[in-house]
């Protein structure tokens, strides 16, 4: 797994904390290059909304995750 750093985020990235037991996606809402925290917005389980920072290398990209798909071609 790829360990960021606070320049590889930026607001609309989608990531997951690294050290959860379920990989639930949030949303970047803030970089703090100065503080070297990214805030995310999560919701938690009364449906509210609640913004927490994290370092870069507590988090994931969701794209580190995506399936690639490899097309054989078909000679048959």
């Amino acid at each position: 797994m790829r360990k960021y750093t606070i320049m590889d985020f930026k607001e609309g990235d989608h990531v997951y904390f690294i050290g959860g037991s379920k990989r639930k996606f949030m949303p970047v809402i803030e970089v703090n290059v100065d503080k070297c925290e990214v805030t995310c917005s999560s919701e938690d389980s009364k449906g509210l909304y609640q913004r927490k920072n994290y370092k870069p290398s507590e988090l994931g990209k969701k794209e580190d995750l995506s399936i690639k798909v490899i097309t054989l071609g078909n000679d048959f």
